[in-house]
């Protein structure tokens, strides 16, 4: 009998170092059932000796910082995860019987579904150039 597939869940390999992107869980809003309870984050900073263990980090959604995050609590993100959406954009032939590349059938796909009158994608407020 064969066991369906089962991917392990990621744990943390390493301290995360500045610049990077990670999920941020707030362990006591979590544990009260709080909502916003997991944020998406950029490392400020490790505190090093003077706090083993804790990060600064930026909240991308509100600009809000955590100074003094315990990094049991972050996950890093992947880049692959990021580049999903274009690693994966259908890569339909052009007109003239090219490949399109991955990030310009990413591109297409965006477009917006609103005839224009030309082939470029409308512009906010809907002006064209």
């Amino acid at each position: 009998m064969n066991q369906p597939s089962v991917q392990p869940a990621r744990t943390k390999t390493s301290t995360p170092v500045t610049g990077d992107y990670v999920l941020y869980r707030d362990i006591d809003r979590y544990l009260k059932g709080e909502s916003d309870h997991t944020l998406i984050c950029r490392v400020l900073g490790d505190w090093g000796l003077y706090a083993p263990g804790k990060v600064k980090l930026l909240v991308l959604a509100s600009g809000a910082v955590i100074e003094k995050a315990p990094v049991l609590y972050t996950r890093p993100f992947d880049p692959a995860e990021f580049m999903h959406d274009i690693d994966t954009a259908p890569l339909t032939a052009l007109d003239d019987g090219r490949i399109m590349t991955a990030a310009g059938a990413w591109i297409a796909a965006q477009r917006t579904t609103t005839v224009t009158g030309t082939d470029t994608p409308a512009l906010p407020g809907g002006e064209q150039d």
